[in-house]
Formats: C-alpha cells, structure tokens, sequence
C-alpha cells in the first residue's frame, strides 16, 4: 500500500510541475507578443514619419535657418534621421505640455543641435571667462 501512496503522490507532483511549466510558457509568450508589438509599433511610427512631406520642410527650414551643410548624402541622410526623432519628440512635448501643438511658430524649441546624436553633443555647460 505504500508503494501506491508515494506513486500517486509522484504523479500529482508531476502534473503540478507541467502545469507550472505550461503557465509559464503561456505567461512568456504573452510577454513576447507584447514587447513585438510595441516594438513593430514603434518601428512603423518612426517609418511613417521618416516618409512625411511635413518633416522633410521641416528639416529643410532647420538646414537653412543654422545654415547647415552636408558633404555627403549618406551624411545627410543619417542628420536627417537624428532630426526626425527629435522632431517627434519635440512633438510628443508639445502635444502632452500644452494640450496643443504650437502650429504659428513650428520650429518653436528647434535648436542648432537638432541634427546631432546624444553622444555628440557638447557637454560641461557654458563658462564665463
């Protein structure tokens, strides 16, 4: 008789320890999906505005107005990305800040840096000599 007992309790801990791997394969894909579609989500957002008439004159403004020129277009077209994020962004402020966006000034918070990578641009602040 005690051969059955320790067998059934083997088979109950077995079911158990399926049932927590099945769980957690379930709860792992939902995560998975999730973290995909945020993802894709992300990606087709940057593609649309990458392709919108409205950044490009953007962009074209900024390049006049700093007077900015580039060699190359490879070299154009990666300030031309860095731009369209912090152009997003800078639109993504406005529309939480103010409830509206600021459509009279629309380079309103576009600075000289707009085309430049986090990691390019200048750091310590300003000094008074």
């Amino acid at each position: 008789m005690a051969a059955k007992d320790s067998r059934k309790f083997g088979r109950t801990e077995i079911l158990f320890a399926k049932l927590v791997f099945a769980l957690l394969i379930f709860v792992s894909a939902i995560y998975l999906t999730a973290m995909a579609y945020s993802w894709l989500n992300q990606l087709n957002r940057s593609n649309l505005a990458l392709k919108s008439p409205e950044l490009h004159q953007e962009f074209e403004r900024f390049m006049v107005k700093f007077g900015k020129k580039y060699d190359t277009e490879e070299e154009r077209s990666k300030r031309f990305q860095i731009f369209a994020k912090y152009y997003q962004k800078l639109k993504d402020s406005n529309k939480s800040g103010g409830g509206s966006e600021q459509s009279s000034n629309t380079d309103l918070g576009i600075t000289g840096f707009a085309d430049y990578a986090d990691e390019e641009l200048p750091r310590g602040g300003c000094s008074i000599d």
